[in-house]
Formats: C-alpha cells, structure tokens, sequence
C-alpha cells in the first residue's frame, strides 16, 4: 500500500515544480482506491496550498480507513497541522487520538505541547501530570513545566516521581528557593554535595544566594569564588557586592533583600 504508482510519481514531479493544482489533480484521481500514501501526499499538498479545510477532509478520511489502530498516524498528521499554525485543529485531531490512545505517553506530550502553544497552560499543565502518571521518565519535565505556570503545589507532587536523585534534588531546590523556603534549600545541601549536584556552577550560584539569605555570608562568599563557568560570572560578581554589603551593614541588607 505504501508503493507509489506512476500517478503518485507524477504528482511529486508536479508539486516539485510548482505546479500544486495538477499534483492533486493526478491524486484525486487515485483517491477512490483509498490508498495510505494518496491520503498521505494529498494531504501535506493540500495544506501547503493552505487549503486546511480540504487538507483535514481529507486527514480524517485517512484516519477513519487508516488510522484507527496507527497511533504514530494521528500523531504525524497533528504534527504536520501544528507546522502549519493549525493548532487548534491539531489539539481537536489530538483529543480524537486521546480516546483512542488513551494510555499513549507520545499522543498526551504532543497534546500537552499544543495546548501550551494554544496559551492554555492550565489544560497543558494537567495533560503534563498525566504524562508523568503515564511515564515517569517523564517526570522531571513535567514538574518544570508546571513550575514555570506558578502550579508549584502540584509541581511537588510530581518532583517525587522522579527517578534520578540529582534531577530530583535540583528541581527540588528550585522548588524552595521560589517559595523562598530558604531554610529547606539549605538543607539539600549534603544530598546535593553527595549526588555530584555541587559540581554544576549553576547549583552553587542558588546555594550562594541560599547561604546569603540565611545570613551565611562567609559560606555564600565560598561557593561564589568557586564558579568558572563564564555566563554566571557577571551574575556571581554582582552577588559578591550584595554578600559584602550585606555583611558589613546586616539591618540595611536586610531591607533591600
């Protein structure tokens, strides 16, 4: 089924010159065999010539003769509407596939990403949680992303699902420093030293403002010095002024803090 006969050869000549119309001309004329690969090049031509209408007409009469065992079908042509700014009829094609995927990690991602698109990051939010319930591996992804959103409640819960204790523990850290939970950061601090998170510098620039926070100056100043990666010098140095300002006038520090 997926062989190309001499119309489907001719309609890529076609489009390949620019002559779309007699490309899908040469395919509509095969249509009626209901053939996979007509179904598939009619499509992509039709929403090249932004015709979407026509485009999708013809996507669900694939995926009514063809797709409805073919995951990786329904999720090929929500990614080809998405490539074109049709992302609100991808997230419609998507809810399809929802229903008949329903344990489907791949289908709930590529839902989740096109209601984020869509600017619905609660529904994408939720859809993230049940990818991570779905496949924990994609766990620390899905925490991220509902951080990001201010979701951080929900964020936790899905932290714990996380298998590698270093992601965990850095996310985690994350977690706390933006509720300003200073002292539970501070805490991580052995954990982190012991699953090798100390040797990323971006680790110890929040443990740096951590210490400063808890008043630590001195420890603060320790783990500042100790950073080369050079995105985060300027950033440490500017750190370093307010660590030695704060640890030469501590009530005044603590107003502008």
């Amino acid at each position: 089924d997926s062989a190309p006969s001499l119309f489907h050869l001719k309609a890529k000549v076609y489009f390949e010159n620019q002559k779309p119309e007699l490309a899908v001309d040469q395919l509509n004329q095969v249509l009626p065999k209901k053939r996979l690969v007509t179904y598939r090049l009619l499509s992509h031509y039709l929403m090249e010539m932004e015709l979407t209408r026509e485009a999708l007409k013809v996507m669900y009469e694939m995926l009514d003769i063809h797709g409805t065992l073919n995951e990786e079908l329904h999720l090929q042509s929500a990614q080809l509407l998405i490539s074109k700014n049709k992302v609100q009829e991808a997230i419609v094609l998507l809810e399809r596939a929802s229903l008949l995927f329903a344990s489907s990690a791949d289908v709930a991602k590529l839902l989740a990403a096109a209601y984020d698109l869509d600017k619905k990051p609660f529904v994408a939010g939720d859809l993230y949680t049940k990818l991570a319930y779905l496949d924990s591996s994609y766990s620390h992804m899905a925490a991220e992303y509902l951080m990001q959103k201010g979701r951080i409640d929900r964020a936790q819960v899905i932290n714990v699902m996380v298998k590698n204790p270093k992601e965990q523990l850095t996310q985690k850290l994350s977690f706390y420093i933006e509720r300003e939970r200073f002292d539970l950061a501070r805490s991580l601090e052995t954990p982190l030293k012991q699953y090798g998170a100390y040797e990323d510098d971006e680790i110890k620039y929040a443990m740096a403002y951590t210490f400063l926070m808890q008043g630590d100056y001195d420890h603060s100043k320790g783990l500042l010095k100790s950073i080369k990666k050079e995105k985060l010098i300027s950033k440490s140095s500017k750190l370093m002024e307010l660590v030695s300002e704060c640890q030469n006038n501590h009530w005044e520090c603590y107003g502008t803090l």
